[in-house]
């Protein structure tokens, strides 16, 4: 209607506004129009100062922008089919507009989710922590994000310690998730740590789910290329047997998939 917009909207659009002003301190941004926003408010590549005057791009990863009123994102039915197939890491920025403040955090835990063949029909992630066993089947999958992975406010925003810092923190986690998301087409996770500005490691054990049957038939295709080259690597060593015990196993996983 002419002459008036929702005031959940502008305040929405500032948020949004100074989330990505924030972002562009750590990183180079691609927005994305609000008339061609499918869940994702930029595509942010990390840069690297190679201190000849030269910013050297780095990793990529996709970043959507919230409120801090905003503690729940809500998926369901094609927006989760979406979810599952990006090819990026994403991560979820919540704007203090009061205080100045954007908390960044990482969407690691979708690996956890997607691990699984089947789609939850709704799913829920948390930026503040809940006992996610309190909620029934009917009421969604829930799942809590976890910690900010970094946290900053105007004073960080033109630091350089800090945007050392930010580099690495996210450049190791968007490093580690590439892997996951790697990994999702057999079903396998590795888990991630971090605290809030600290390093990110990887926590112990994996996770994995038997695939589905018709899956489990295209493995081969995406193992022999590993195989080929530990093959070759061996030949160039003129090591026999750990060649022929590559070789078995390539026959065995040709037979079996």
């Amino acid at each position: 209607m002419p002459g008036n917009r929702p005031t959940n909207l502008r305040s929405g659009d500032r948020a949004e506004s100074l989330g990505l002003l924030f972002l562009q301190s750590i990183a180079v941004l691609a927005p994305v129009p609000r008339e061609e926003d499918v869940g994702i408010d930029a595509v942010a590549t990390l840069v690297r100062d190679d201190g000849k005057g030269r910013l050297i791009a780095e990793n990529s990863f996709y970043v959507q922008i919230k409120a801090k009123s905003v503690r729940e994102i809500v998926y369901s039915g094609d927006e989760i089919r979406w979810l599952r197939q990006l090819q990026l890491p994403l991560f979820f920025g919540s704007v203090d507009l009061q205080a100045s403040q954007v908390e960044l955090y990482f969407g690691h835990v979708l690996s956890h989710v997607f691990v699984t063949p089947e789609n939850p029909a709704k799913l829920i992630l948390h930026l503040d922590p809940v006992d996610i066993s309190q909620f029934t089947a009917e009421e969604g999958h829930h799942e809590n994000l976890g910690v900010p992975i970094l946290s900053w406010g105007i004073a960080q925003n033109t630091s350089p310690n800090f945007h050392a810092t930010a580099h690495s923190v996210l450049k190791s986690a968007i490093e580690e998730e590439q892997r996951n998301l790697k990994f999702r087409s057999i079903h396998w996770v590795e888990p991630i740590e971090w605290e809030t500005g600290g390093p990110v490691t990887i926590g112990v054990g994996s996770m994995q789910v038997r695939p589905p049957e018709a899956e489990f038939k295209t493995f081969g295709r995406d193992l022999m290329p590993f195989l080929m080259q530990v093959s070759f690597e061996a030949w160039l060593r003129r090591d026999e047997r750990d060649l022929q015990r590559i070789l078995e196993f390539a026959e065995l996983a040709d037979e079996r998939l």
